[in-house]
């Protein structure tokens, strides 16, 4: 692994991050059921928390799952009210066996606020071909429909070329309607992109992503951010407007802002330009996260908040300036610098951050 050097920023923003809770193993991921805080740990186990530490188990899956490295439970997405997925829980998680990535959901019992493991509907499977790049994030979206993050399939450089073909799932955004008390176990949204043609991928919404290792809704304009993990020299994020379909992120024809594959005078019509990019100077793995739109710190406000697994650093971009320099967040806890590998964030009702370390951490953004 080649050793970097990341760079001394010269401006900040501060705030303080208040203790939420501690001693997680390898939590990845952070929801709510009942106003009841969930941690999802990467080995296939979802548990509450209990006066700062892991309380009761969930949901326990680990007999279905693969773990370590870029597997595991790698997230989960609680049913909306008033849609067919209400009473619900949905799971991504890489598999036993193959490594193949399963969308499925678990029906939570009324008695219990449980799921009921025995009566799992799987919704997609998807195969990997190598063991990383398995993107992990689902998520329900202004629109009550699933969003589903993959990955390019892994290797290094997209070797199959998944990120520009659209008769696979991997490299793509996908957005269904999940309905597993029915028949057809989800539906295809109406205006996704190829709903009306003969192409077999119909779940597919975008194309051209790497890794999107966490992406979300601003609260306020409900725009797309994704965070994709870069190759060799860049990361970066994208933002999109709602209502936009077909958006090719441009992977692996291009890398950030510059050509990858032809190296030199590759063609960029039609492709989307990050928003923001960042070179391997400053990180190498980006864990997307969210735009501010909470009450209490001031200084956050129209910022796009996200983090580097690697520098262990939490960073901030004004969402309506893309010429300008990232921030780091100095995030300060008992006096001291609270940094850490972050794995994923996490937006409460009022739009407040907290943040989720891979070595067992979760805190909350203070002013």
């Amino acid at each position: 692994m080649n050793v970097f050097t990341f760079v001394l920023f010269l401006f900040f923003s501060e705030v303080n991050v208040e203790f939420i809770a501690g001693n997680f193993e390898y939590p990845i991921h952070m929801s709510w059921f009942h106003d009841e805080i969930l941690i999802v740990e990467q080995r296939g186990t979802v548990k509450k928390i209990n006066n700062e530490k892991p309380g009761e188990t969930w949901l326990d899956i680990r007999d279905k799952i693969t773990s370590g490295g870029e597997k595991g439970l790698l997230s989960i997405a609680i049913g909306p009210k008033n849609t067919p997925s209400e009473d619900w829980v949905f799971v991504n998680y890489t598999a036993k066996g193959d490594g193949r990535t399963v969308i499925s959901g678990f029906p939570i019992d009324s008695k219990t606020n449980k799921p009921i493991v025995s009566k799992e509907i799987v919704l997609m499977e998807i195969s990997q071909p190598w063991a990383n790049h398995n993107g992990g994030y689902i998520v329900f979206g202004p629109d009550n429909y699933l969003y589903i993050g993959m990955g390019d399939g892994g290797a290094g450089g997209d070797p199959r070329k998944h990120g520009q073909n659209k008769s696979t799932y991997l490299g793509s955004m996908l957005r269904i309607e999940p309905t597993p008390r029915q028949e057809q176990k989800y539906k295809i949204p109406e205006k996704n992109p190829f709903y009306n043609t003969n192409k077999p991928n119909k779940e597919i919404l975008h194309w051209g992503l790497r890794n999107p290792w966490r992406f979300s809704f601003d609260k306020i304009t409900n725009e797309l951010w994704i965070a994709d993990v870069g190759q060799n020299k860049w990361e970066e994020i994208h933002k999109s407007s709602f209502e936009k379909t077909s958006i090719n992120f441009g992977w692996n024809i291009m890398e950030g802002k510059e050509c990858y594959d032809p190296p030199k005078n590759c063609l960029k019509k039609g492709l989307d330009i990050p928003f923001y990019v960042y070179s391997h100077k400053e990180g190498v793995s980006i864990t997307g996260g969210y735009v501010y739109r909470g009450k209490k710190i001031e200084n956050l406000k129209e910022k796009y908040i996200f983090a580097d697994y690697a520098s262990g650093s939490a960073y901030t971009i004004n969402i309506r300036n893309e010429n300008q320099k990232m921030e780091k967040l100095t995030m300060m806890w008992n006096g001291d610098e609270f940094e850490g590998s972050i794995t994923s964030f996490a937006e409460d009702k009022e739009g407040e951050l907290y943040l989720i370390t891979h070595w067992g951490t979760i805190v909350k953004l203070a002013p």
